[in-house]
């Protein structure tokens, strides 16, 4: 069992290991999932960089995150940590290491100049995204509108009831009636 009498500072230096090569301070202790290095801190656990950089740096920037530039995830050395944003720190890393060097889309298509679209995610494959839409299309067709066979007011769309405006159908009888309205409404 861990001695309570020590300061957590003297905790975490008793599980770390110098490499003199890299300047790295390796994590002997408990790791999460994801390879860093877990410190228990005030009654929670931590991870061990965070630790360091809060110790040695001070608060990391609002709005940042801490990108390992030496690689090392077990590394717990707070001036191998630099803050950067979320995207900086995904482009840097392993993560999108395998979708940055990719050099054609999933379906076979190059990426290139013309052929590439900008998405918040990353890159887009415009042709992928034409044939889907496509596709889309084929699967949802339009079908146009019957022609309307009456006017707003009701009135039957017959030859004789009706006459083009400008490419338009217009109801005569609609017609007479505003004409009348007007008529009555401009008497002297």
């Amino acid at each position: 069992m861990a001695n309570r009498n020590l300061t957590p500072l003297e905790r975490f230096l008793e599980k770390i290991s110098y490499e003199p090569n890299t300047g790295c301070w390796l994590w002997t202790a408990a790791l999460n999932s994801d390879g860093y290095a877990a410190f228990g801190f005030e009654g929670r656990t931590i991870s061990g960089y965070l630790f360091a950089f809060l110790h040695w740096r001070g608060p990391v920037p609002e709005g940042a995150e801490l990108d390992h530039t030496c690689r090392v995830r077990c590394c717990v050395n707070p001036f191998h940590l630099e803050p950067v944003p979320h995207r900086i720190n995904c482009q840097r890393g392993e993560v999108g290491k395998h979708l940055r060097d990719r050099t054609h889309c999933p379906q076979g298509h190059e990426y290139n100049e013309k052929n590439t679209g900008r998405h918040p995610n990353g890159r887009r494959c415009r042709e992928c995204d034409r044939l889907a839409a496509k596709a889309w299309r084929d699967a949802h067709p339009v079908t146009p509108k019957p022609p309307k066979t009456h006017c707003k007011s009701g009135h039957e769309f017959t030859e004789d009831n009706t006459i083009k405006r400008n490419g338009k159908r217009v109801c005569r009888a609609c017609g007479r009636i505003a004409a009348l309205r007007y008529y009555h409404s401009h008497k002297i």
